[in-house]
């Protein structure tokens, strides 16, 4: 018989079945995965806003320019560590 050693099959590539398309690649897994905290941070940001509303008539615009500035802060680093523990490590 021939040579066995270095003879390889080069087979073709399998095309994705349906049961590979339902998770999709895993690009769009980690996306996902970011988006959620995003949304959180959204909201977050939006309580902010209804509260500067409500106060508009006892606070002066600068006022509630710092108070955005101060409630970003928190929920920024909320964000980070949300990240470096939820996605997977290259």
């Amino acid at each position: 018989m021939g040579r066995t050693k270095g003879t390889r099959a080069h087979y073709p590539k399998r095309t994705p079945g349906p049961i590979d398309t339902l998770g999709g690649p895993r690009v769009e897994r980690t996306n996902a995965i970011l988006t959620k905290p995003l949304i959180i941070s959204l909201l977050l940001a939006l309580i902010d806003l209804t509260r500067a509303i409500n106060s508009i008539t006892k606070l002066t615009i600068p006022n509630i320019i710092i108070l955005l500035l101060i409630s970003r802060i928190p929920s920024n680093r909320l964000y980070n560590r949300y990240i470096r523990y939820r996605l997977p490590k290259n």
